[in-house]
């Protein structure tokens, strides 16, 4: 069995998370095209490096969750691609640096 890794290089923009995600979307599209099983999107990709004081705001942590939930939706449509996506992540309090793994939405 192969398994097919695509790297997504896209150049996110601090804040724009909405046209982050079109960009995360455009380069699963193509590398779906490519018959990828797995795409890697770069460090914070939904919400763009380095966000700096956004990170000081929990607006921006409930933001990034919004939007992640809405990526995984849109990607839906690519059933059997798993999508890695680097976000903020506040947990109880606690921040993170993470990354989910988006699979059939």
């Amino acid at each position: 069995m192969t398994v097919k890794v695509a790297i997504a290089q896209i150049n996110s923009v601090v804040g724009d998370l909405a046209g982050n995600a079109a960009k995360i979307f455009s380069a699963v599209q193509s590398a779906v095209a490519r018959h990828a099983d797995i795409v890697v999107t770069p460090e914070l990709s939904l919400v763009g490096y380095p966000p700096e004081d956004l990170l000081l705001r929990s607006a921006f942590y409930r933001k990034a969750s919004e939007a992640l939930l809405e990526l995984a939706r849109t990607l839906g449509q690519f059933p059997d691609v798993h999508v890695l996506v680097g976000y903020p992540l506040e947990s109880d309090g606690v921040r993170f640096n993470a990354v989910s793994v988006l699979l059939n939405g």
